[in-house]
């Protein structure tokens, strides 16, 4: 964790990913208090040069607080809106079709477990529009998780068992494609 400052500030290394990996492991350990720490400090010593990585770092802050589901689609709004307008080189649009899509997703995520009410329209356009960018990219296990999360809130909240087997069978399938790089 100690290298993390200098690695990121290397010419020599691909920030985004190398930042995404680590942000991606600690969330999935689940200290969520370390992470937002470790992005804050990092934001102080104004290490996000690239703005790519800086909406990688706000996009973790974001998804890691203990905030109601609608107070955090409101905190992505705007991260999705300045990603969409977001000016980044020729090597750097797969990063951000990426993280655009990790966005939208996490919107539609939020939405479809918030309790709220006549919220499947949106729901399956934020599903819908993130599934498109996974796809333009070739993001395999992206479009994965996206055909699960769909199952899963067919089946528990929407209690639409064709739609949720439909998608839920359509995710083993892709899973079952990948192999062994689905895991990676």
């Amino acid at each position: 964790r100690d290298l993390l400052e200098p690695i990121l500030s290397s010419p020599h290394i691909p920030s985004f990913d190398l930042f995404y990996t680590y942000l991606e492991n600690e969330y999935n350990v689940r200290e969520f208090e370390f992470l937002v720490k470790q992005i804050n400090t990092l934001e102080k010593k104004g290490t996000f040069q690239d703005p790519l990585v800086a909406a990688l770092a706000q996009f973790y802050k974001i998804i890691s607080t203990k905030l109601p589901n609608l107070e955090i689609i409101a905190l992505l709004e705007p991260l999705q809106t300045e990603l969409k307008n977001i000016t980044v080189s020729e090597n750097d649009i797969r990063n951000r079709d990426s993280l655009l899509s990790m966005v939208i997703q996490e919107s539609a995520l939020k939405l479809a477990f918030s309790g709220e009410e006549n919220i499947h329209e949106k729901v399956t356009q934020l599903f819908d529009e993130s599934l498109a960018l996974k796809e333009k990219i070739g993001d395999l296990q992206g479009i994965a998780i996206n055909l699960g999360v769909r199952g899963g809130y067919n089946l528990y909240t929407r209690k639409d068992y064709r739609q949720a087997e439909k998608y839920l069978n359509q995710d083993l399938d892709l899973v079952e494609k990948m192999g062994d790089d689905g895991a990676r």
